[in-house]
């Protein structure tokens, strides 16, 4: 994976390359031009791959990049993933820039005559660290922004158990002859993770989050969406403590917003010093979660065509196809009561609904094809997967989805975590 990708107008490359020659002695794996590629790859697919997994991507701004539309690009890519590091060689006027970055701050290095001590350098440097997630040149990391700090408590961490998931390729969405399939979930497409990850094994449990909230002093607010038979109403008094039923610490937490799973998994990195690094947690991409459902199937379910209430806990007084009734429980199980899929991860189907990455977006027409989260489209909603305790069976298929504002805390909300190997 590439640590840093370097977005800068080609005819400059002579005034660029000692920056990229300087990142790489400290060790950086840097995306710098297309020389690199090998035979028989196209150029688009490696730089958008690169673009979209690197940890950091350094936009150097000048008048010409500002003209560049392919240097603008790149650089909203990397604002959009939160991971531009904007620096200027030369000067430029605000005439020159785009009126979406007017208000970025960038780093002068107009000055830098190669000195280690230079301010813009070590200002550079600083930021590059908190994205690739350790010192570079003897500076340190900063927190970056929005992370959840860690106070030191003696709460004891409880780290989710992680299940790797290989490398692969599926068909994400389904086909138009899949029963009750939706049209958000076409057109079908390829989609090749060529890395490991890992994932949850098992939703995250409320003994998991209790640790969090108790030592991060998260605010969970004092109410949430509660069902009451027939529809969700917003409850004084309820929420993750108390989400209508009795759940233990094994069962997956509820009534978790994505802004608070978010939270989590920086309170987490940061409780383990991994930050912003290669293998820290985070919210597994839309991709990611469908690939690690299906586990090699194609099928509406992971189990097969159709689903029971002995493989995973939803609203069993309906039935999906060839299926038969069975048990509504009305709430949610403790994680890995139902047979694993054959990747080994259990609940992917029912139990509470799961919290992706991805921003919504209405159809896969654009969808990213290498396993990327889509930050791009309606970023007021966020999608969910999986179905819950409460679902029909239809919406326990692999390819559904579903959106609901980043701040909507309902009884059967929850997540689980992902991390790079």
């Amino acid at each position: 994976m590439v640590d840093v990708f370097i977005s800068y107008p080609r005819v400059e490359r002579a005034k660029v390359e000692p920056i990229k020659d300087r990142l790489e002695a400290l060790g950086l794996k840097t995306f710098f031009d297309i020389h690199g590629i090998d035979g028989g790859d196209t150029f688009p697919d490696v730089i958008d791959h690169a673009l979209k997994s690197a940890k950091a991507v350094l936009g150097v701004w000048s008048p010409r990049a500002f003209q560049s539309k392919w240097c603008m690009i790149e650089c909203r890519v990397g604002a959009t993933r939160g991971v531009l590091v904007p620096i200027a060689l030369e000067r430029f006027s605000e005439l020159d820039m785009k009126s979406d970055f007017m208000t970025t701050n960038y780093l002068d290095l107009t000055d830098f005559d190669g000195r280690e001590n230079h301010e813009g350098w070590q200002r550079t440097l600083r930021s590059l660290s908190r994205h690739v997630g350790r010192a570079l040149g003897g500076v340190d990391p900063v927190a970056p922004q929005g992370q959840t700090p860690a106070p030191s408590s003696n709460v004891p961490l409880l780290v989710p158990e992680m299940v790797r998931i290989p490398p692969g390729r599926f068909l994400m969405g389904s086909p138009a002859m899949e029963a009750l399939y939706k049209r958000s979930e076409e057109p079908q497409h390829a989609v090749r993770i060529d890395y490991a990850f890992e994932l949850g094994k098992c939703e995250v449990t409320l003994e998991e989050f209790t640790a969090f909230v108790t030592d991060a002093k998260h605010d969970m607010g004092n109410s949430a969406f509660i069902w009451d038979g027939k529809e969700y109403k917003d409850t004084p008094g309820k929420g993750w403590r108390d989400p209508g039923f009795t759940q233990s610490g094994k069962h997956p937490v509820c009534c978790v917003n994505w802004n608070d799973a978010k939270a989590y998994v920086a309170w987490l990195n940061a409780k383990q010093g991994l930050g912003r690094a290669q293998n820290a947690y985070r919210l597994p991409s839309e991709a990611e979660w469908e690939y690690a459902c299906r586990a090699g199937t194609t099928k509406p379910f992971s189990f097969g065509a159709t689903i029971s209430t002995a493989q995973a806990n939803y609203n069993g007084e309906y039935t999906y196809g060839a299926g038969t009734k069975g048990e509504y429980r009305k709430k949610t199980t403790p994680v890995g009561s139902f047979p694993a899929n054959a990747f080994g991860l259990h609940d992917v189907h029912g139990n509470v609904w799961e919290w992706c990455e991805d921003a919504w977006n209405a159809n896969y027409n654009g969808a990213p094809t290498d396993g990327s989260p889509w930050l791009t489209g309606d970023a007021s909603s966020r999608v969910l997967r999986g179905g819950s305790w409460n679902s029909v069976p239809q919406f326990l298929r692999s390819a559904y989805r579903v959106r609901l504002n980043p701040t909507d805390r309902n009884g059967n909300l929850g997540f689980r975590v992902a991390r790079t190997l």
